[in-house]
């Protein structure tokens, strides 16, 4: 796990499916128009302030998103409406969405980390990626991410091999079936989404087949 060319890896989703049963959501959602002033997403079911995204978070996750795609020749910040703005926007929630989706599938199972074990990870990944602090710091700058972005991400990372080694069942030392696993991360993908997709609502203006009111998924 590293930060090459300063983008963060969001392929978290991905590694996170197992072939478990899936409960319906239990929690009615509001209607997109009963969202509460600022919010751009509702996720029911999530523990403490992570089942919210606000405007806030959202345009701060686009700024994000603008700043990794710079590199590609796209305008750095456009403004909303304009531009790659919608393709922005569409790509931030999703990343916002599905790590939201993590913690909470992990919470359901029990699967936590400890601040010092995002430190001690976060100091290995400074270690592999970054020259010095100052290099660091420079990353953050240059991407727009916060100290707090980071450990979040790590966070995230770590609920996700945490899940993963749940879902296919691996023991510490025991010999690795990857077509098993495959297989297993494959029957759940689908259970995965569908769950948590039907406990997301979004803002209308910005709901996208991650939302359960927005377009049906491809």
């Amino acid at each position: 796990m590293s930060w090459r060319g300063g983008v963060v890896s969001a392929a978290i989703v991905a590694g996170i499916c197992a072939a478990i049963p899936l409960a319906s959501a239990a929690t009615a959602l509001p209607s997109p128009d009963d969202l509460v002033p600022n919010t751009v997403a509702r996720i029911a079911e999530v523990p403490s302030r992570r089942g919210m995204i606000t405007k806030r978070e959202f345009r701060h996750q686009i700024a994000i998103a603008a700043a990794a795609a710079a590199g590609k020749g796209l305008e750095r910040i456009p403004r909303p409406g304009s531009g790659d703005y919608p393709k922005l926007g569409r790509e931030a929630l999703q990343f916002m969405l599905e790590g939201i989706w993590v913690y909470g599938e992990a919470a359901e199972m029990g699967i936590h980390v400890t601040p010092n074990q995002i430190s001690r990870a976060l100091s290995r990944i400074k270690k592999e990626s970054f020259k010095g602090e100052a290099e660091y710091r420079h990353f953050l700058r240059e991407s727009h991410y916060t100290g707090r972005d980071v450990r979040e991400r790590v966070e995230v990372q770590l609920l996700s091999v945490r899940l993963q080694r749940r879902i296919v069942g691996r023991i510490e030392g025991e010999a690795r079936n990857p077509a098993e696993e495959q297989r297993k991360l494959r029957e759940f993908v689908e259970e995965f989404s569908e769950k948590w997709r039907s406990r997301t609502v979004c803002a209308s203006a910005v709901a996208t087949d991650r939302c359960s009111n927005g377009p049906a998924p491809a």
